[in-house]
């Protein structure tokens, strides 16, 4: 961010917490693209409480993933439903229902 605010590059692949720097800075174009990045939680399931599985579920269970891609990301994702398959692939299948 800081090389690109300098003007020392010219053009670099984003991420939202990148964009939401540079946001309303006019010198500064933003093209945006379907993607299948996602970002992870990552638990340490070999210590307490997280060996619980029902502890895991009750933690992803109170996530407001909604509010998650208003707030945090601007409305520039989409809900993720517990797998590193985005919607873009044909693997990710909506056989699972969404987690509200």
């Amino acid at each position: 961010v800081v090389a690109l605010q300098a003007g020392q590059l010219d053009v670099i692949p984003s991420t939202t917490r990148l964009e939401l720097a540079i946001e309303g800075n006019p010198n500064f174009k933003l093209l945006s693209v379907q993607a299948s990045s996602h970002d992870v939680v990552h638990l340490r399931t070999d210590q307490a409480p997280f060996t619980d599985k029902r502890v895991r579920r009750a933690l992803a269970l109170t996530l407001d993933r909604e509010a998650i891609v208003k707030g945090l990301l601007k409305g520039r994702a989409i809900v993720g439903n517990d797998t590193p398959f985005a919607p873009i692939f044909p693997s990710a299948g909506p056989s699972a229902p969404q987690r509200k």
